[in-house]
């Protein structure tokens, strides 16, 4: 690390189209990460950190550190550089309050000095997100069909059927029926260990939250806000009701990560309730799940 040739830049993320295909490709976790990992500069700034096109540089703030690969840009002006947004990006920032509702993706000062090659092994930056598709949901007849369908009641509910929509909402586990665990019924209880085991718990929300696979991207938290404010009405339609700045949100970054702040303002919670679930259909990364 060269901190003789260290300079202070303000980091703007941008949505990129070529790291958004590569996302979508089965095989493209490496150039997906590969995009994600780049610092565009100005040649001033390159000639302050003495480096080259290409060159890894290290990115530190309070919020964490990174290593990235730093390119020249005629277009950025000196003093700030432009990331896309991907996990990286989000271990710069820092979620605050006081200055705004969502993580601050549009102005994150970093210090940043060069970094040598050995200092960039990608996969290590990484550890706790994997790029992988939206799993597919459940249904609750095919959940019913791996069951012995007997209704023995063994496991506490009134049939194999209600059994399986305990399982979806993560009030049972697989483990819970004791007929699975014989002989003919093995392959089963693995599928459905595999489907419903090793999750985080999921509490009166009934939204599952992956947090391996969250990046804190925030999208669902603009979506839930848009989606509170219009209100369906049998008498004057659809309308956007004004939003109570005191009452906090449904869902908030915390910490890089999403998290359930307010869930008695989701529009599930609603009389008659709503059968909202845009947060889940917005996430690009399947890290939310409504299960009830």
């Amino acid at each position: 690390m060269d901190e003789a040739h260290q300079i202070s830049l303000v980091i703007v993320t941008y949505r990129d189209v070529f790291q958004w295909v590569e996302k979508q490709r089965e095989d493209g976790e490496d150039n997906y990460a590969l995009r994600s990992a780049i610092l565009h500069i100005s040649a001033g700034d390159m000639k302050a950190l003495a480096i080259e096109d290409g060159s890894p540089v290290r990115l530190r703030n309070d919020a964490g550190e990174v290593v990235v690969r730093a390119w020249c840009d005629a277009n950025c002006q000196q003093g700030f550089g432009y990331m896309p947004v991907s996990p990286y990006a989000s271990m710069l920032t820092s979620y605050e309050p006081a200055r705004g509702k969502l993580p601050n993706f549009k102005r994150i000062p970093v210090m940043v000095m060069p970094a040598g090659e050995d200092d960039f092994p990608l996969p290590s930056l990484m550890p706790w997100w994997r790029l992988t598709a939206k799993r597919e949901r459940r249904q609750t007849l095919t959940v019913y069909n791996l069951l012995p369908r007997t209704n023995c009641k063994l496991c506490g509910c009134p049939s194999c059927m209600a059994f399986a929509f305990a399982l979806i909402a993560r009030e049972k586990k697989p483990q819970d029926c004791p007929e699975l665990d014989s002989e003919p019924f093995r392959p089963s209880l693995q599928t459905l260990s595999d489907w419903f085991g090793g999750e985080e718990p999921v509490e009166d929300t009934g939204l599952l939250v992956r947090r391996e696979r969250c990046n804190g991207c925030g999208d669902c938290v603009l979506i839930c806000n848009k989606a509170i404010s219009m209100v369906a009405s049998p008498t004057v339609g659809v309308y956007r009701r004004q939003a109570d700045e005191k009452e906090p949100e449904v869902l908030q970054v915390v910490d890089g990560l999403i998290k359930v702040l307010n869930w008695s303002r989701c529009k599930r919670c609603d009389e008659p309730p709503t059968a909202c679930r845009v947060c889940e259909e917005k996430c690009p990364f399947g890290a939310l799940e409504l299960v009830r």
